[in-house]
């Protein structure tokens, strides 16, 4: 189906929807969320031959510079495989999230959208990002991975379109991508547009509008704070990919001490912390229970003294890759192993086996 198809059919489905609410936002026909004073309000009926449940759940709203809004906690699909990011994703709609994360590389777009499509979540409840892969910056190429994206996603906008890394192998291209990015927006192709992985140089070499989000790795064992703050300043909002640490800050002794003082497990204590940092965040996995224990951090608040021993952990350990060290394509399915180790001060000569990128 064509774009402008996919916008007419969209209307439609918005339409219908829309004659099954009730007062209270509920719908027979399956997950629903609306927006009251800046929360997601996340009300799920789940159905069974037993009995019937319903959720409740706020998930907070934040305001880009562009002046649309982001789901604060969203559901990330890096390193899964297509056939499961359709059940994780259908899992993480039917738990309540709202904002799903992926990106050309991933190759799962396709199973994304086909969640997106059986989900019975109307459209403009959704928050759909995806990115840009670095062999495509230049101008034409640009439009062209956008389309195909939206093709596998079956939709006829993202809410948020990233530039996924600066790409140092083709120096300046992301500029140019920058620029496509900005036109991708006045066409409604994109919401909102930003960066990932960009750090303050390659902000710097940016024309035009201000990136609405910089998606970037951040744990307690690599905050960036500095950076963090850096963004936040210059209303640039921070976003973090790989938000456990790759799940290695699970077993950080001060997180788990913490966990145990509120009760929670130490991959809630990390979200929550991203959370009352302002942070935008979108922990991953394929489990079920996972899935549903990473959104179940609104019902409690770290205390000050509690983020402060967090905050404190910071070792610098950074466990991706640096963004000047991301060179450019990679086949589809293959994970890049640098043999190289990376400090928040750029590259060193000690080796290292880092996963993937993200």
């Amino acid at each position: 189906a064509s774009i402008v198809e996919l916008r007419e059919h969209r209307e439609e489905e918005r339409e219908e929807m829309g004659k099954g609410v009730g007062k209270k936002g509920w719908t027979d026909a399956g997950p629903t969320a609306w927006n009251i004073c800046g929360r997601w309000w996340c009300c799920i009926w789940m159905d069974n031959t037993s009995n019937s449940r319903r959720f409740q759940m706020a998930v907070p709203n934040i305001t880009l510079n562009d002046g649309r809004t982001i789901p604060q906690l969203g559901f990330g699909t890096w390193q899964v495989a297509d056939d499961i990011a359709e059940k994780s994703v259908s899992t993480a709609l039917a738990t309540g999230y709202r904002h799903i994360d992926t990106a050309a590389i991933y190759g799962n777009e396709a199973g994304v959208g086909r969640a997106i499509a059986t989900s019975g979540v109307p459209r403009d409840e959704l928050f759909i990002t995806t990115k840009l892969w670095n062999s495509s910056h230049r101008k034409d190429a640009a439009r062209q991975a956008l389309e195909t994206s939206l093709t596998k996603l079956g939709l006829d906008h993202v809410n948020l379109y990233l530039i996924h890394w600066p790409a140092v192998k083709y120096p300046g291209q992301f500029v140019e991508a920058w620029d496509a990015m900005q036109a991708f927006r006045a066409e409604g192709l994109a919401l909102s547009i930003g960066v990932s992985n960009f750090n303050q140089e390659h902000l710097d070499d940016l024309n035009g509008a201000t990136p609405a989000i910089d998606q970037i790795e951040m744990h307690p064992t690599f905050s960036q704070k500095a950076f963090r703050e850096s963004l936040l300043s210059a209303d640039i909002r921070p976003e973090a990919w790989s938000p456990l640490g790759m799940s290695k800050d699970l077993a950080n002794p001060v997180i788990v001490e913490i966990a145990q003082e509120v009760g929670k497990t130490p991959a809630q204590v990390i979200i929550r912390w991203h959370l009352q940092a302002g942070t935008v965040v979108i922990p991953k996995s394929v489990t079920p229970e996972r899935i549903a224990s990473n959104f179940d951090v609104f019902d409690f608040v770290l205390t000050d003294d509690q983020i402060a021993r967090i905050d404190a952990v910071d070792p610098g350990g950074r466990r991706g890759v640096h963004p000047l060290a991301v060179l450019g394509s990679r086949p589809r399915g293959h994970t890049v192993r640098p043999r190289v180790s990376i400090d928040s001060g750029g590259l060193t000569s000690r080796r290292d086996d880092y996963p993937g990128l993200t």
